[in-house]
């Protein structure tokens, strides 16, 4: 990997997201030479897959978000730290590298309760997050060493922890900014969307770029839930139910009343927010009116859009100068790109905004969350500050992450 101009690492990211339906795993290829600088990294996709978890994993995490108890948080922490390291190993046996191949693995791990609001306790101003699945195993079973528990360093700032993604947007905004000359808008369509965006300009550097990054809303979360419902599927192949429906104007006007859509960043949410009782209120609220299954999935997937569409008017838009929309390009990732009643919607919200996904930067859509905890690992192990304050609301910058370091070498 050595060379005299230049040198290459390999880092590999490994998430699961809101929708809890398996672990993403990416890894990238970081050039590394005497000219590179810690905001701007030369880096591209190697390879990245999903794991699927087995059956039944999905509820039993729900089950702890809900119950929190101390016994099965105990155990799950582990049980996913194994799972984490299988399907790290996996990727390893995939491309036939050897755990001395990798520089390092970032591992956000599983989200099961998420609390950015503080509260008081015992004279206290608490918040907190909680991710399942211990680096310490991952590391100790893969031999690689491993950075995990991302968020606990920027709440520890007053910030919400999250979203944590938009340090990656960050990069590529810039990037495209010098390539092309135009402001990139960067959006995340997994359990949750979320948006990011900046003011890039001639000579910027990592300092003085005004940008701003939040969770809109639902991404996918509720539509997998009334799919699962309405149908008994996991999710709208494709969006092939949306399509079939009318959006209900009645209903999506009850829905843009969400006080969480409408509240200004810095802001993130979860399965906290928009859970199993959200979800009861629409189908009572369908059920009242007399919507159908169909045009309730399709409505619910305008909201989505709709959701996205306000946020991006009230509080990006203005931060770009009232760049004329002909200009912006909206790079799409996760598995809501996947959905095209949901793309269409956005399209219809945006025009005349060009909309792509990430896999136009060399970024497939499907593995950016994944690559973003890769670059994130990257630079904890390299010392650089790995966070946007004035995305999270955190008080100052630091480098999150907990390094967790093995001796040992799997061959």
């Amino acid at each position: 990997m050595e060379g005299s101009l230049c040198k290459f690492r390999l880092a590999m990211g490994l998430i699961s997201g809101t929708s809890m339906d398996g672990i993403d795993v990416c890894i990238i290829k970081i050039n590394i030479s005497d000219s590179s600088r810690d905001d701007i990294l030369d880096f591209s996709v190697v390879d990245y897959m999903t794991v699927p978890y087995p059956h039944g994993l999905k509820e039993d995490l729900l089950n702890i978000g809900i119950n929190g108890r101390t016994r099965d948080v105990c155990l799950y922490h582990s049980l996913l730290g194994r799972l984490f390291s299988d399907a790290a190993k996996a990727m390893m046996e995939k491309l036939h590298i050897k755990s001395s191949d990798i520089y390092v693995i970032g591992s956000h791990g599983q989200t099961v309760l998420h609390l950015p609001n503080p509260v008081q306790l015992y004279g206290h101003s608490i918040n907190g997050s909680l991710q399942l699945g211990d680096p310490s195993i991952i590391a100790n079973h893969t031999g690689v060493t491993t950075v995990g528990d991302f968020r606990t360093a920027d709440m520890a700032l007053g910030g919400e922890g999250a979203p944590l993604v938009p340090y990656l947007d960050f990069i590529l905004l810039k990037q495209h900014f010098m390539e092309t000359k135009r402001v990139g808008v960067f959006l995340n369509v997994g359990g949750i969307s979320n948006i990011f965006s900046g003011n890039p300009h001639e000579g910027m550097n990592d300092t003085d770029m005004e940008c701003i990054g939040f969770d809109c809303g639902p991404g996918n979360v509720l539509i997998d839930s009334l799919m699962q419902i309405f149908y008994g599927r996991e999710f709208d192949q494709d969006g092939t139910v949306a399509s079939e429906g009318n959006i209900n104007d009645s209903l999506l006007s009850w829905l843009m009343k969400d006080k969480f859509v409408l509240r200004s960043p810095p802001k993130s949410t979860g399965r906290e927010l928009y859970n199993a009782d959200y979800v009861h209120e629409i189908v009572k609220k369908c059920k009242d009116d007399s919507i159908s299954n169909k045009d309730c999935i399709s409505t619910v997937t305008a909201f989505t859009a709709c959701a996205v569409h306000y946020n991006f008017k009230q509080y990006v838009q203005a931060l770009l100068n009232d760049q004329a929309e002909s200009d912006i390009d909206l790079f799409v990732s996760g598995g809501g790109y996947r959905n095209n009643a949901l793309v269409k919607c956005l399209r219809d919200c945006f025009k005349p905004v060009k909309i792509v996904s990430t896999d136009e930067l060399g970024i497939p859509c499907d593995a950016k969350e994944a690559a973003c905890f890769a670059v994130l690992a990257y630079q904890a192990v390299a010392g650089c500050k790995n966070h946007l304050p004035s995305v999270t609301g955190a008080s100052g910058s630091t480098i999150l992450g907990k390094v967790c370091r093995t001796d040992l070498q799997r061959k």
